[in-house]
């Protein structure tokens, strides 16, 4: 793994193999957002004939040259799988995840370069559609997974301890509220759902419903993410 990229990537990628033994049949190529998939993939017994790689990096959105402003390794490292699938015959499936672009995070992918308000949201656009379209065209299967909602505050909050000085400091409800999730998440899917449109073979998997019921996104369900995550993926028909 090492030969793509420096040491300094190599110590934050993402390399896990489900199966050691056995050629990798689908990968799971992303960030941290595409990483925390891994888990819930491997252990639902409809992918038993799969064998899934989670390759990635913090922070690399796994699309060609990657928007992040001088970030040359993370753009090696994801060209270079990119490519790679180009000659990889056993491995016939994708699945993109990579984490959304919104205002808790976009001044980390404003380019250096160009000094436009929404160049962030530009460079994501144009880096998915050309992940797109090339992976169509060597006749992969290819499923884009919408993002999950953020936590916007410290889990620990959560946690009624019997030594906490500050009692008022537990949350009595241990979620976000729906509509500000929405809110946030609105400028996204402007983002990406057109992209999506334009290549309709791309199965487009929502972990909303893992997460939210009509009023909040709750922390204590993502005890159960990777039940439900898989559900929705079976209901969807993967890999079928």
């Amino acid at each position: 793994m090492n030969e793509i990229g420096d040491e300094k990537l190599f110590e934050k990628q993402y390399c896990l193999l489900e199966y050691a033994d056995r050629k990798p049949t689908v990968i799971l190529l992303g960030d941290s957002h595409a990483n925390h998939l891994f888990l819930g993939l491997v252990k639902n017994n409809v992918f038993d004939s799969e064998n899934i790689l989670n390759r990635g990096s913090n922070h690399c959105f796994p699309f060609f040259d990657n928007p992040i402003a001088a970030n040359k390794i993370c753009q090696n490292l994801i060209n270079k799988l990119l490519e790679n699938l180009r000659d990889n015959k056993d491995i016939k499936t994708v699945i993109l995840s990579v984490r959304a672009i919104t205002e808790i995070n976009e001044k980390k992918f404003v380019s250096q370069k160009i000094n436009k308000e929404n160049e962030p949201y530009i460079n994501f656009q144009n880096g998915m559609k050309k992940a797109l379209k090339y992976l169509i065209s060597i006749n992969k299967n290819v499923y884009f997974i919408l993002d999950t909602p953020d936590l916007e505050f410290d889990p620990k909050k959560c946690l009624n301890r019997p030594w906490r000085i500050d009692k008022n400091a537990v949350k009595n409800i241990c979620a976000v509220p729906r509509f500000q999730v929405d809110a946030r998440r609105k400028r996204y899917l402007e983002i990406v759902m057109p992209i999506l449109s334009e290549y309709p073979s791309v199965r487009v998997i929502d972990t909303l419903p893992a997460f939210c019921d009509d009023n909040y996104c709750w922390l204590l369900k993502i005890k159960n993410y990777f039940i439900e995550i898989t559900i929705i993926l079976i209901k969807l028909d993967l890999f079928t």
